[in-house]
């Protein structure tokens, strides 16, 4: 009996197209994409996917293990197992992009939008 995990793809296409419209908050820096922040914000994309798909699976196979009365050798010797490890891997990925995501923009010299600090945590969510 095969079961299938959350990551397995799915059949369905859920690419956007380059027709899609491409909005930005009114008072930011409008300019074009450049090369650089397009392929940094296709990685951030592919991290964020990758996580989400990691975290599915882990939960998944922990639960197996559960069931079968197995321990998770890498958690049991370390004390972070191996999905908690790459999740934090990907994290910290995310953030070196992040960084390099504001670097770009603040060079511009564009304007500042002033955010509320309880809401600034929901702007960087993966």
């Amino acid at each position: 009996m095969s079961e299938r995990t959350p990551s397995t793809p799915a059949t369905s296409t859920d690419s956007i197209g380059a027709e899609s419209p491409r909005l930005r908050l009114a008072g930011t820096n409008a300019g074009p994409v450049t090369k650089e922040e397009r392929e940094l914000l296709e990685l951030r994309a592919g991290l964020v996917r990758a996580l989400a798909l990691h975290g599915a699976d882990a939960a998944v196979i922990r639960e197996r293990m559960g069931r079968a009365g197995r321990k998770d050798a890498i958690g049991l010797i370390t004390g972070v197992d191996a999905f908690d490890r790459a999740s934090s891997e990907i994290e910290t990925m995310l953030s070196v992009i992040d960084a390099r995501l504001a670097a770009i923009d603040s060079a511009r010299g564009g304007v500042d939008i002033e955010v509320d600090p309880r809401a600034a945590a929901l702007l960087r969510r993966p």
